[in-house]
């Protein structure tokens, strides 16, 4: 395992509130302003997918708008989503990581054999201040044809 910077590990700490944020029984209220405070004013997240055409899409929205439109979602679901992987990459007060996830929707347990869905989220980050913000989230889901590779410094 690689040893993280203290820039690294305060990028990782960000990353693991964001999850931590989103995660949570049904029914359970999502601090969204404690969410939004990880991000820059003008984040968006963003995902790329496969179109019933067999062609690659991609979507994204402002990171407040996600918060407004997702809210009912989290709150109608047993929702967690958990890091497996994470690779950062950080110079000069910009930072990149790569994250793969597992995500258990509406499971009864949380072990990797339960996960419902995985992923990549792919992060883009900026120090302001003394603080790492995230300018964009873009995410891809593991399909058939495109599995989760092994990151390169796995942490």
């Amino acid at each position: 395992m690689k040893i993280l910077s203290s820039e690294e590990q305060k990028i990782q700490s960000v990353l693991t509130q964001v999850l931590t944020i989103l995660s949570g029984e049904k029914n359970k209220q999502r601090d969204w302003d404690q969410f939004l405070s990880h991000f820059t004013p003008d984040a968006t997240i963003g995902y790329s997918y496969t179109a019933k055409t067999g062609l690659k899409e991609y979507r994204s929205l402002p990171v407040k708008e996600f918060a407004e439109s997702n809210n009912k979602f989290y709150n109608d679901n047993r929702f967690y989503e958990q890091a497996t992987q994470t690779e950062i990459f950080e110079w000069n007060g910009i930072a990149s990581a790569h994250q793969a996830y597992t995500v258990h929707l509406n499971t009864s347990t949380l072990s990797p054999e339960s996960a419902t869905v995985k992923g990549i989220n792919y992060y883009r980050l900026v120090k302001v201040g003394n603080d790492w913000k995230i300018v964009s989230l873009i995410y891809a889901q593991e399909d058939k044809n495109n599995k989760i590779p092994v990151l390169n410094n796995y942490n």
